[in-house]
């Protein structure tokens, strides 16, 4: 038996909804602080301290290079950073994610 047609339209619309949520470059501020993900190309400061690793001076140079120089690739740009090694770029990478504007 063939599925309604109002049910299919139902259908798409929720996966179009879904699908457009999972594409989000920053999560909402409602998850824990721990869950989020950070779009490193379009954090604040304030939001990239709530990092493990980061506090006010590491933040604002990320902001300060990404200004300057240009936006992210991926984690290991964040060693242009000064204080930002190859250890702690590894780290940062699975808390940030790196869309280019």
């Amino acid at each position: 038996m063939p599925m309604p047609r109002p049910i299919i339209a139902l259908l798409l619309l929720l996966s179009f909804t879904l699908s457009a949520e999972a594409e989000t470059p920053c999560a909402p501020s409602d998850t824990p602080t721990e869950q989020r993900v950070i779009d490193a190309n379009h954090a604040s400061a304030d939001d990239l301290q709530t990092l493990k690793g980061l506090g006010p001076r590491k933040a604002a140079a990320i902001v300060a290079e990404r200004q300057q120089h240009g936006t992210f690739i991926d984690a290991r740009d964040l060693t242009r950073v000064k204080g930002i090694g190859q250890r702690l770029a590894d780290a940062l990478g699975q808390r940030l994610s790196f869309h280019r504007p």
